[in-house]
């Protein structure tokens, strides 16, 4: 980190000596046409003419050369400011407590990382800012010489600028209302875009096609509307800022300028007078562009605050902090609850304990507070009140915890990447193990039947797998992990029945882990220790099987009663 900010540094001092080097040619490429209009036309002096030429010629060359080194250097600084706000904000998304972060859609926090960075490091800092100190130079260069040249002349040009900075301020204020209203319709269809992608299947089936295409018109009109307003506002700003100024700016100099040669007031020249109206349309330049910095601060103000949305959302603890665990040999819940907000759903006072060996089924309607539970256990939510003790302690690292479970989601997605990646992830490749993994998820015939068999990417095949062998691969992933702590959480709801007997025979047979099973099909949890049945946030019934099969009017029965055909 050290050197990247002596890099910046150094990139930043050869940017301010170019930007004084290029400043200083452009003017004196002007300045020559002095001595063509006052020494070469009057005194026809061809040798002095190709001199000039060639000067002119190779002030061109070095300007060229000169100004393709600031770009590259201009476009590295930007790369290092937009990698480090990437990198930063990736780092608090990863880090971000799990329920802060989840009050952000996946286009808002893609937008943020990708987008407001870009907009600031790549566009704000190497157009912007560096465009900013390169025309405030050539400016200031200008006024002195300028200055040198005539005090009155050039105090009565640059007497204008004041003027033309207010009415642009005025133009810009109303464009950067408009511009900001475009922005978020902009954003509001992206996000109907990608929320109708997610669902294309629920539109499909429940016939929303003309409820989607209502939606995405309203929004087409409403977006139409509103980029009218902005071309009207910008071309109005391009007017003021464009040909009125400029031609303003030629008049004056003109009417001034001759009068100055004609009443012989000072020591201006023809030439002077002819080289100074061709540096107005770079003073013009240079003014716009110290124009459209003051302009585009205000709306990239709008980006950083979107990032700091992202870097302010609160973290969780430092998941290296408290005891490190190699192993988990009992898990206890004592008087834990848990609420999502106010109104929201809660659990209330959980009380069971598990260890080594045993595995626990967890029952009960849906919503009751299963998925919750496993949350807890991760600790990707904190209970509000009791304690959760891992080997008897309270203070263990999030990281030795995490490093010791393997967590089966319901609906858990694939990363991008080939499915050997996906079972590893995110450990190192081992043969053995991953030939374990595989042969216990029966993904055997599914990696034979794919193009390129275990390499072959998700990103290009994920439609083609079904729920099921997307289950199998998280199962393989559970598998190669070979962690302590088994939590799995419907893991056969996509499964046919003859893959969901092998697989869940083969875990049942790890006897040296903790294992935690959610399902619907109470059949799967019969071969458990112990069973939890849950509903509306608490645990109603807890015990081995025997104990609640002896219990007749009990819920565990009722839900047996109901299957009994399937048993």
């Amino acid at each position: 980190m050290k050197l990247q900010n002596l890099a910046i540094i150094f990139i930043i001092i050869i940017l301010i000596i170019l930007m004084i080097a290029i400043s200083y040619l452009k003017l004196k490429n002007s300045l020559i046409i002095v001595d063509i209009i006052d020494k070469v036309v009057p005194n026809k002096d061809v040798n002095l003419l190709i001199i000039i030429i060639i000067k002119m010629i190779s002030i061109s060359l070095s300007l060229l050369l000169l100004d393709i080194f600031k770009t590259f250097l201009s476009t590295k600084l930007g790369n290092y400011i937009t990698s480090s706000l990437r990198r930063t904000a990736f780092e608090c998304v990863l880090n971000a407590k799990y329920l802060k972060i989840n009050k952000y859609s996946d286009s808002q926090v893609m937008s943020r990382i990708t987008r407001e960075t870009g907009k600031i490091g790549e566009v704000y800092f190497v157009n912007d800012i560096v465009g900013f100190f390169s025309e405030s130079i050539f400016l200031l260069i200008v006024v002195i010489t300028m200055i040198k040249i005539d005090k009155k002349f050039a105090i009565i040009i640059f007497a204008l600028f004041p003027l033309f900075y207010f009415l642009a301020k005025f133009i810009s204020k109303i464009s950067k209302k408009n511009d900001k209203e475009y922005i978020e319709i902009l954003e509001s269809g992206q996000e109907l875009i990608l929320t109708s992608c997610k669902r294309i299947k629920k539109i499909k089936i429940t016939n929303g096609h003309q409820k989607e295409n209502e939606k995405f018109n309203l929004w087409l009109d409403s977006l139409y509307k509103h980029k009218k307003k902005t071309s009207i506002t910008h071309s109005l700003n391009r007017f003021i800022m464009g040909d009125l100024i400029i031609n303003i700016m030629y008049i004056v100099i003109i009417f001034i300028g001759i009068w100055y040669i004609i009443k012989d007031f000072s020591t201006i020249t023809t030439g002077i007078l002819i080289s100074f109206l061709t540096i107005i349309p770079k003073i013009y330049s240079s003014f716009r562009v110290l124009l459209n910095v003051n302009i585009s601060s205000k709306i990239i103000k709008n980006s950083m605050e979107k990032l700091d949305e992202i870097y302010s959302i609160e973290p969780e603890t430092n998941i290296y902090d408290g005891i490190n665990i190699d192993d988990i040999y009992s898990i206890e819940f004592i008087d834990v609850s848990f609420k999502y907000g106010d109104g929201l759903f809660e659990v209330k006072k959980l009380n069971f304990k598990v260890e080594k060996g045993e595995k626990l089924g967890i029952v009960g309607m849906s919503g009751g507070g299963k998925t919750t539970l496993f949350d807890l256990i991760t600790r990707i939510i904190i209970p509000n009140e009791g304690q959760i003790l891992i080997n008897n302690i309270d203070k263990i690292s999030l990281f030795s915890l995490r490093n010791n479970i393997a967590y089966v989601q319901q609906d858990l997605k694939l990363f991008n990447v080939s499915i050997r990646d996906n079972i590893i992830y995110p450990l190192e490749f081992d043969e053995k193990n991953y030939q374990k993994s595989i042969e216990e998820a029966k993904l055997n015939n599914l990696i034979e039947s794919l193009p390129e068999k275990d390499k072959t990417k998700i990103s290009n095949y994920e439609d083609n797998l079904s729920g099921g062998e997307i289950q199998r691969i998280n199962i393989a992933n559970a598998i190669y992990k070979n962690a302590k702590l088994f939590l799995l959480d419907e893991i056969t709801s996509a499964l046919d029945v003859t893959n969901e007997k092998d697989i869940l025979s083969k875990l049942y047979k790890m006897n040296d882990k903790i294992m935690l099973i959610t399902s619907h099909r109470i059949y799967n949890i019969l071969n458990c220790d112990k069973v939890i049945v849950m509903n509306d946030g608490k645990i109603i019934e807890y015990g081995t099987i025997k104990q609640l099969r002896e219990r007749k009017n009990s819920t565990f029965n009722n839900m047996l009663k109901k299957i009994s055909d399937k048993i």
